[in-house]
């Protein structure tokens, strides 16, 4: 788990198209609330797109400047490392079709908490891979992430719940596929050596 000189923080991933929908501005608020009541956890955003300036100056704006990592377009081979470095995987869109970064998440064997859209009710399984929350409850949100901070071994076992899950029934993706064989790689080279 190499976690980018974060030193001991837990890690908040979130990756995507800075645009309205994905609700982000929703996201820093709330994040400015988990914050409080647990400094020790970064946010690290993954993509561009229109939102980003605005983003970056509510970020500035609610002084988590330090806490809040804008990461801007990030390679795939890339992402995968923060999904593995991450501790939880957060979507608060408010329309999402399909979450492709859900099957990256569960196979990277992270918890999600996400709000309940068409797309996440098909990956996530509410309380066993992640939580559901209702679309921009902000309460709901807050108390579902502090509760994956605050409980290791919960957050572990959604984690390999998810993992298992993906694995069984999302197998078919391509993106899924591709984490997969890199991970197989990854420890195929680190048995080699």
């Amino acid at each position: 788990n190499q976690n980018f000189g974060y030193n001991n923080k837990k890690i908040i991933f979130w990756a995507g198209r800075f645009s309205p929908e994905k609700n982000l501005e929703f996201l820093l608020n709330s994040f400015k609330k988990i914050h409080q009541q647990y400094p020790q956890v970064i946010l690290l955003l993954a993509g561009s797109g229109k939102e980003f300036n605005k983003i970056n100056n509510l970020r500035t704006k609610l002084d988590l400047d330090k806490s809040i990592k804008l990461l801007g377009h990030v390679a795939y081979e890339n992402l995968i490392n923060y999904y593995q470095s991450a501790d939880i995987f957060v979507l608060p869109s408010l329309h999402e079709s399909f979450g492709k970064v859900l099957l990256e998440a569960g196979i990277s064997a992270k918890p999600v908490v996400a709000s309940a859209t068409t797309g996440a009710k098909e990956i996530i399984k509410n309380k066993k891979t992640g939580y559901l929350v209702p679309i921009n409850n902000q309460k709901k949100f807050v108390d579902k992430v502090l509760k994956l901070l605050k409980n290791d071994q919960l957050a572990k076992k959604m984690g390999q719940t998810a993992f298992a899950y993906v694995e069984k029934n999302f197998n078919y993706q391509d993106n899924v596929k591709n984490i997969i064989s890199y991970w197989q790689k990854i420890i195929t080279n680190a048995r080699a050596n």
